[in-house]
């Protein structure tokens, strides 16, 4: 089957899928093309990539240069449930003598989150790049900019990491206006997946059109 008679099945698995559950017509683009077992395996890299990436680069997930041994028994757990709002509930971790691992609540839903949402916007752009006169790649732009802008949200619970190394001083206004950047960025992806949803679901109509 070649790639303009795949398109058109795929638009017909929209077009069932549709009537039989009653979903959003982005949300049943992204799950059709998410049950194609390549797509779906490329989302899933993206997200793990993604989450592992922004929690070593904010330092969620850290390396220290001294021997944890000295001060805590290791490994080390422990589960804070009090504390300022916005802190707790939170866990840090330390598997092994250098490495640290500590993350809150809010931390946690946000790299959740945001990493679906890069993850879904891999797959639908690449997706996207197999339909002709799709054009994308300006919503792409954007996803990058909103991927970027999700690095540099920090959370109470991040230790700075590359982030603070690379911006030194500058590293306090990133926690200054870190509400902003985490809003900018959930704002963001979620205009881009739903951008590319549509212009999907768009062009494979207009491929429909012309069999």
């Amino acid at each position: 089957m070649n790639a303009e008679a795949q398109d058109v099945c795929f638009l017909g698995q929209l077009q069932s899928g549709s009537a039989k559950l009653h979903l959003l017509p982005v949300l049943e683009t992204i799950r059709t093309v998410l049950s194609t077992a390549h797509y779906s395996f490329l989302a899933s890299g993206v997200v793990v990539v993604y989450s592992l990436f922004y929690m070593v680069f904010t330092g969620i997930l850290s390396y220290v240069d001294f021997d944890l041994s000295t001060v805590v028994p290791i490994p080390y757990l422990q589960i804070y449930l009090n504390g300022p709002i916005g802190t707790v509930p939170s866990v840090v971790w330390a598997p092994t003598n250098n490495l640290v691992f500590s993350i809150n609540l809010s931390a946690a839903l946000f790299i959740v989150t945001t990493s679906l949402l890069v993850g879904v916007n891999a797959a639908l752009l690449v997706y996207s790049m197999r339909i002709p006169r799709c054009n994308c790649k300006p919503h792409a732009g954007v996803g990058v900019f909103g991927m970027v802008s999700g690095l540099i949200s920090t959370f109470a619970c991040c230790g700075g990491g590359m982030l603070m190394a690379l911006t030194g001083a500058s590293f306090a206004l990133f926690v200054k206006y870190a509400d902003a950047f985490i809003i900018s960025t959930l704002l963001i992806l979620g205009f881009t997946t739903v951008a590319l949803s549509s212009r999907i679901r768009r062009a494979e109509f207009s491929l429909v059109e012309k069999v």
